[in-house]
């Protein structure tokens, strides 16, 4: 008998429970259904398609050397968005390891005074590109062409969007040497971290 009282008991208590949550439910779903509330939903999912749709997009090209022994190194941006990119700023760095070795674990791609190199453009039209140059050291070069270094660059350019949103656009190459022949081929790996975009 108290068995089945109990039973009973706990019936009632999930029938009073199943009710509440439905009626909680229903106030939610009033509430959501709320003009003023969709409304202001939707307008938030038109506005940031129409901002993405429409946004600067800056890409980083590879790494280039122009010449047999160089004294620069550059590399293209290049906006493929529908609208022009704002203050553009691009900065390269560098980084030395040993021979045959990769970037330390963890390393977080420091810009350090000093050892970076920038250059600014105020604009940069839809499908416009623009070559950033940096100034690079010979015998750096030639020390990971004889086996005797390591050699990172890394960088990033950021711009601002018309919607005057920041963007940050990553590079990082590993300089792996230079075939040699009638025309010297200075190479480079891409990293695998640090070539993303926002």
């Amino acid at each position: 008998m108290t068995q089945f009282i109990f039973g009973i008991l706990i019936i009632c208590f999930a029938a009073g429970l199943g009710w509440f949550g439905a009626n909680l439910a229903q106030e939610g779903w009033k509430k959501w259904k709320r003009p003023e509330i969709a409304n202001k939903i939707n307008e938030v999912k038109v506005e940031d398609t129409a901002e993405r749709q429409l946004r600067a997009y800056v890409s980083v090209g590879p790494l280039i050397v122009k010449e047999k022994f160089p004294k620069e190194i550059s590399f293209v941006a290049k906006n493929t968005g529908q609208t022009p990119a704002y203050d553009l700023s691009s900065h390269l760095n560098f980084e030395k390891t040993g021979a045959e070795v990769g970037l330390p674990d963890g390393f977080g791609f420091p810009v350090r005074e000093g050892f970076t190199f920038g250059r600014s453009v105020a604009t940069l039209g839809s499908n416009g590109e623009i070559e950033f140059t940096f100034p690079v050291d010979l015998d750096d070069l030639t020390k990971v062409q004889n086996g005797k270094m390591g050699l990172f660059y890394y960088g990033h350019i950021s711009y601002k969007d018309i919607f005057k949103k920041d963007h940050v656009s990553k590079l990082c190459y590993q300089y792996t040497g230079a075939k040699q022949g009638n025309v010297i081929v200075h190479e480079f790996r891409m990293c695998e971290n640090h070539n993303d975009a926002d």
